[in-house]
């Protein structure tokens, strides 16, 4: 029982490091508005080869960390009058 806590403990510090190396653009902040009909670029640093997933109406949209560190998600025009969900 105390491997399996320690385990778990182990995993939940390992993806809080990773995570801790992703960075999002200081441009995108909370309640920001976009231009409709138009799509979005979506991007940041983090650490290259790593996965980077951007969840927007429940869908995914996934890409990978450049070698220069930068990634970038092009989600695609919004609709005017959607009710997007959370």
């Amino acid at each position: 029982m105390k491997e399996k806590i320690i385990l778990s403990v182990s995993i939940l510090l390992i993806s809080i490091s990773v995570a801790a190396h992703l960075k999002l653009s200081p441009i995108f902040s909370d309640y920001m508005i976009v231009q409709r009909d138009a799509p979005v670029k979506i991007y940041g640093k983090g650490i290259p080869e790593n996965c980077v997933k951007v969840n927007f109406d429940r869908v995914d949209f996934q890409t990978k960390v450049e070698q220069d560190s930068s990634w970038q998600v092009t989600l695609p025009a919004f609709a005017l009058n959607k009710k997007y969900n959370r």
